[in-house]
């Protein structure tokens, strides 16, 4: 699409055209503002496949607290354990899962299902809004002795992504949240990403319900694992 440029027969823009792996690039001739003829030239790199599932795991340290009716652990450093995974339907819509594990004295996990589509998006494609809709599966366990909790809750939220951060091609950030619908639950999840196959994640997880208590935050760093 350009103000200044038209194809020979003069056609109205858009102008579409496709590439291939095996025909990556496309050479044709324009007209200018001054009606001169230039020759176009646009070539992409197309994978020989488009994987549908892609999966990435992360690492890093984080502050851990639990609380269970009068019994607390106060804040204690741990390692985290992440999984992220994304099946792509088509270009707009996806199926995520995540799953963030935490252990120093009590276990938390914290798995979610959720359906992604871009709501909006602007500034060519830069800028999107991407809302989540879903639902979490929590166990928490305060200590060996007390009774191991499992929690079905539907906490639903957002991604803001900005592409090509920075001026870094293919780097993106990604701002998301996670809050309760459910006034008898407390429950909020926070993020802010950074990279692309390699990536760094700041990460807040806050959950209360019925005297239990847990709450993680840190960083950790994210590695693209499987493809398929």
């Amino acid at each position: 699409l350009s103000p200044n440029l038209q194809l020979l027969d003069k056609s109205a823009p858009p102008y579409v055209i496709y590439l291939t792996a095996k025909d990556n690039s496309s050479k044709f001739l324009v007209l200018d503002q001054n009606g001169e003829k230039k020759e176009v030239t646009i070539s992409a790199k197309v994978p020989q496949r488009l994987y549908l599932l892609k999966t990435a795991v992360g690492l890093g340290p984080y502050t851990f607290a639990a609380t269970q009716d009068d019994l607390s652990h106060s804040p204690k450093l741990s390692w985290s354990a992440m999984l992220y995974g994304n099946y792509y339907i088509n270009d707009k819509n996806s199926i995520r899962f995540f799953d963030a594990i935490v252990k120093e004295n009590s276990t938390f996990n914290n798995l979610g299902f959720y359906f992604a589509y871009e709501g909006a998006d602007g500034f060519d494609h830069r800028l999107s809004f991407v809302p989540l809709l879903g639902l979490q599966l929590l166990t928490y366990k305060y200590n060996s002795d007390s009774v191991l909790i499992n929690k079905a809750i539907f906490p639903q939220g957002f991604e803001l992504v900005y592409r090509h951060a920075f001026g870094m091609r293919n780097y993106h950030l990604v701002y998301g949240m996670f809050l309760s619908t459910s006034s008898s639950v407390d429950y909020k999840n926070l993020w802010l990403r950074f990279g692309k196959r390699v990536f760094g994640e700041l990460n807040y997880i806050n959950w209360a319900e019925d005297g239990s208590k847990a709450t993680m935050m840190g960083v950790s760093v994210g590695l693209s694992l499987i493809h398929i």
